[in-house]
């Protein structure tokens, strides 16, 4: 992102070319999931630097988990600190619901998962939701990575409850503010 920003801010606005015939290989890192988890939770502190760099690509938003743990921690120093520890799963479990209510998403997955005929691909209706149960917990990974990041140089005004469009205004459900934004 930074790069392809920079690109287009030096040549006034100019388009990066596509090359439809290059392939990426991305292979799933080796090691654990506590290891996996550390190198989402280290992307997400670069992925930090972006937001003061790139304001005009920032936008508002509802606290994630992480901001609301960060945002309920005065409340820990004034007393009642064991009733905010026990909100904490609380706010863990919540994110998960609100996820696992997405059914028209699932049962897209689902349909998709078993329209193939790649063994490799066709998984069960069970394999995607806790497939898509464990990247959510890799989403709160990167979420507290990010406002790492942001508390670790000094920059929370850029990062709390703030998102980073990754899109450039190119997706459908962009805020506003940015949908008028131009693509790279």
């Amino acid at each position: 992102m930074d790069y392809s920003l920079r690109m287009k801010e030096a040549t006034n606005g100019g388009k990066l070319q596509k090359v439809p015939q290059a392939c990426v290989v991305h292979p799933f890192w080796p090691g654990s999931v506590l290891e996996l988890a550390s190198h989402f939770f280290n992307w997400a502190i670069g992925d930090s630097t972006l937001f003061p760099r790139f304001p005009d690509r920032c936008y508002w938003s509802f606290p994630n988990v992480p901001e609301t743990i960060f945002f309920l921690l005065p409340l820990l120093v004034m007393g009642p600190g064991c009733f905010v520890l026990q909100l904490v799963p609380w706010f863990l479990i919540a994110d998960f619901v609100v996820d696992a209510c997405q059914f028209r998403e699932y049962k897209h997955r689902c349909d998709l998962l078993h329209v193939g005929t790649d063994p490799v691909v066709r998984h069960s209706c069970w394999f995607y939701f806790f497939a898509h149960m464990l990247a959510n917990l890799y989403v709160i990974v990167l979420e507290c990575g990010r406002l790492y990041g942001h508390f670790s140089r000094g920059q929370l005004g850029y990062g709390l409850c703030r998102r980073f469009d990754w899109h450039c205004g190119r997706l459908e459900q962009a805020p506003p503010e940015l949908s008028s934004s131009r693509s790279l």
